[in-house]
């Protein structure tokens, strides 16, 4: 009886250890990215909705041009609206201390089905920026080579 008893001791402490190098090698695997926060309108209401998506590490000095493009993709669910039409892409990103320069195409402008004003979009694409980098103080957005908005 003790013998089995000392038998399911061991086993017991086997599955701790077993489970605990399992966790470390699975985190260590998949921790190659980081965690950003994308936020979108909802076509169902007024409120502001939020996606969470781990994205590949890129150079430092090019997460934020990676992370607008994932952004102008659109969102993943359905049921949240595009802050720009799909069309729209970037034409400029440069970081100069604690200011950001975006430049966008002038396909920004087409209003699609179920989106806000361009102000609207602007202030939540700036608002996106400015949430997962908090090292930008001013973000200075222009489409078609107009500045749109300028405020820190």
């Amino acid at each position: 009886m003790k013998e089995r008893k000392h038998f399911l001791t061991l086993v017991l402490y086997g599955v701790i250890a077993g489970a605990f190098i399992f966790s470390v090698v699975s985190y260590c695997m998949h921790r190659h990215g980081s965690r950003r926060v994308y936020y979108f309108n909802s076509y169902d209401s007024q409120n502001l909705c939020t996606e969470v998506r781990y994205i590949v590490n890129a150079r430092k000095e090019g997460a934020v041009e990676a992370f607008v493009a994932d952004l102008l993709l659109g969102p993943l669910t359905n049921r949240y609206r595009n802050i720009f039409s799909p069309e729209t892409s970037i034409k400029f990103c440069v970081s100069n201390g604690r200011n950001l320069y975006l430049g966008l195409s002038e396909e920004a402008l087409r209003e699609v089905n179920g989106m806000k004003s361009i102000r609207d979009s602007v202030g939540l694409l700036k608002m996106n920026i400015v949430r997962n980098f908090t090292k930008y103080k001013n973000v200075y957005i222009f489409i078609d080579g107009e500045i749109v908005f300028a405020e820190g």
